[in-house]
């Protein structure tokens, strides 16, 4: 007898242990996943990309309803011979984004890519580095941008978002003023 009440002690401690572990893991959990939404939400970013076929993903979210979106890629080192045309962004909706996760290529579903902003003809040079991208959101669902390098050197670039915010849950980019 003298041990079925040592054991019922035993087993109530250490019932009473797990009790109090669930609860600091309940009472910790929403501070984990707060941690995570805690994205960076911004209307102009900075990252850098490495060599060849390297990929920056970012949420892209409309301020208002049906808004029209304008996207704006600066990039740097502004090297004709290694960076022009080897750095765009491309725009996807939810159902690209998916069919990109199901193995599609990004360039095939892509419903817009960058266009330089060149305007006249003797625009300076330089404006072959700048891209930009616009289109008109439907509702205030969430996109997908796109930033990518075929370059054969390490590029860095800002990106910049009209009437919409660019989110980053991956530490990928910074914000920029």
């Amino acid at each position: 007898m003298l041990i079925d009440v040592k054991s019922n002690v035993c087993l109530n401690w250490t019932k009473l242990l797990r009790s109090l572990v669930l609860v600091a893991v309940l009472l910790v959990l929403p501070l984990t996943s707060f941690a995570k939404d805690a994205n960076l939400r911004a209307a102009k970013v900075q990252g850098a990309l490495g060599k060849r076929y390297s990929k920056h993903y970012l949420a892209l979210e409309p301020t208002q309803r049906d808004a029209i979106v304008t996207v704006t890629l600066h990039i740097e080192p502004q090297d004709d011979q290694h960076v022009a045309n080897k750095v765009n962004l491309l725009l996807l909706t939810e159902d690209g984004l998916r069919r990109v996760q199901a193995g599609d290529k990004p360039d095939d579903v892509a419903f817009a890519t960058g266009n330089p902003t060149i305007i006249e003809e003797d625009a300076p040079f330089k404006l072959i580095f700048n891209k930009t991208a616009e289109f008109k959101a439907s509702g205030r669902g969430i996109y997908t941008v796109v930033v990518y390098s075929r370059a054969s050197i390490p590029t860095s670039y800002t990106l910049s978002a009209e009437n919409a915010e660019i989110i980053d849950g991956s530490n990928q980019v910074a914000s920029a003023q």
